[in-house]
């Protein structure tokens, strides 16, 4: 079964309850490009997302960026480490994510349902494929 985001969706979602405009482009099946204009004397920021595994509601990506941005997210990170989500586990040195689905309270009924299996980008879209258990 698959389930289908259409990247204006998530952009209009982004800009609503975070009142933030992201630019979003497929740059592989399982790469996307997320851009940010912060304003007038900034520069663009981009960032690369790669979906690397999918294994058993553990989701581990990767993300590309600039040494300065990187630095800075590392340091955001760091200053913010208390506040973040225990379900969300991020590596700065190696630029990793890691999304345990089954940690989020919302998720753990559904999850006793379906499976994710897949997670890929076409050229307007982000795809999840899920299973029935």
């Amino acid at each position: 079964m698959k389930a289908i985001i259409n990247f204006s969706e998530l952009v209009s979602y982004v800009k609503k309850n975070f009142n933030i405009e992201v630019g979003l482009k497929s740059v592989y099946q399982n790469s996307i490009m997320v851009s940010y204009d912060p304003g007038m004397f900034a520069p663009t920021i981009n960032i690369q997302v790669n979906v690397d595994s999918m294994e058993d509601g553990t989701i581990c990506l990767s993300y590309e960026c600039a040494k300065v941005l990187s630095l800075v997210i590392s340091g955001a990170l760091n200053y913010l480490r208390d506040k973040l989500p225990h379900e969300i586990e991020f590596d700065t040195s190696k630029q990793t994510v890691t999304v345990y689905l089954k940690r989020f309270k919302e998720l753990q009924e559904v999850l006793q349902y379906l499976t994710l299996s897949d997670i890929s980008f076409g050229d307007r879209t982000i795809e999840l494929t899920v299973k029935l258990k």
